[in-house]
């Protein structure tokens, strides 16, 4: 499972393995996220550390600074758009359209078949549906899932590939995800990278990907106020209780947290990246607020505004959690 990509000596330890956008709708981008729960030993025989891909050879993917065997199930969810909106009012049908190689798709049995096996389908964290069991992936499964009314705000789908007797593909690519907004016409933000429930190391920076419905990020620098409703940027707090540490956590996002556009143009979809996290390993909390380019988190506009109890129930934010791993050996 593991690379045997070049001499150990002579391999850059470069300071993080970058991700894909999830927007591309490609699979890779399950890489070092909670698709993929195999335990690496760096101290094995064999084990090459990495900073990206490339340093890896064919086959081979940089998770969480090793190289790790790919070979398996490669998933690519190619329907619904990316952030697609449906209305809060109305039943939600997604029409899911998946493609992929290195898989046949079968019933589950007993025993283990060698490439082949099915797919299950997650909406926020919980299976739907039945299994997919047959069909051609080379060629398109598609089918509608019914999912009823769901909650205004962000919903994650992710595919999960298992082998034939149950057990899931351990590759990065045999998971896909992708993600769809429920629209209220209320502003709404949403964490898109890292995924929920991901595996990061502490001592290296974060890749982090930041979206927003009913809301423009802009760079303050640009901006004619300081205070103008739907408009604003994004501030990230790493291991904090938000917004249960507001106001006194309002300047206390994480390093490169206070997340702008590049250029003039508003947009609804930033990047950014965190300084490596002063924390241990285990769980950590990521949140994600929508914050007035004067910094204030909407809705509020003024410091005296803090004291207004009935305004902290307009706060737009979006928590996930993931896991904190140690230094590399």
């Amino acid at each position: 499972m593991l690379a045997t990509c070049r001499s150990r000596s002579t391999v850059r330890r470069g300071p993080w393995c970058r991700l894909p956008l999830l927007s591309s709708v490609v699979a890779m981008i399950s890489v070092g996220s909670s698709c993929y729960t195999a335990e690496l030993n760096g101290s094995a025989s064999g084990v090459f550390l990495c900073a990206e891909n490339s340093e890896c050879s064919e086959e081979h993917v940089c998770v969480l600074g090793y190289c790790t065997s790919n070979k398996g199930p490669q998933l690519r969810i190619v329907g619904p758009e990316p952030l697609t909106r449906y209305a809060v009012a109305e039943p939600v049908t997604l029409p899911i359209v998946l493609l992929g190689d290195d898989l046949v798709l079968d019933e589950p049995r007993p025993e283990r078949v060698d490439g082949h096996g099915y797919l299950a389908i997650r909406i926020d964290d919980t299976q739907v549906g039945e299994p997919i069991t047959s069909g051609d992936l080379h060629t398109g499964v598609s089918l509608e899932l019914a999912l009823g009314q769901l909650d205004p705000g962000i919903h994650r789908i992710e595919v999960w590939a298992y082998e034939s007797d149950g057990k899931r593909y351990p590759n990065p690519s045999a998971t896909a995800a992708s993600a769809v907004w429920v629209d209220d016409g209320a502003p709404h933000v949403a964490i898109l990278r890292p995924l929920p429930g991901s595996k990061h190391r502490a001592s290296d920076p974060m890749d982090v990907e930041v979206v927003t419905l009913n809301f423009q990020f802009v760079d303050p620098g640009f901006s004619a106020a300081d205070f103008i409703d739907g408009e604003g940027h994004t501030h990230v707090y790493a291991g904090l209780d938000y917004p249960g540490c507001l106001p006194g956590c309002n300047f206390s996002y994480a390093v490169g947290g206070s997340i702008k556009p590049e250029g003039e143009d508003p947009t609804t979809t930033v990047t950014g990246q965190l300084e490596p996290l002063d924390l241990g390993p285990g769980t950590l909390t990521l949140t994600a607020s929508l914050n007035y380019t004067g910094h204030l988190a909407v809705p509020f506009k003024s410091a005296d505004d803090w004291s207004n109890l009935a305004l902290y129930d307009g706060l737009v934010n979006d928590t996930i959690r993931i896991e904190l791993l140690g230094a590399l050996p």
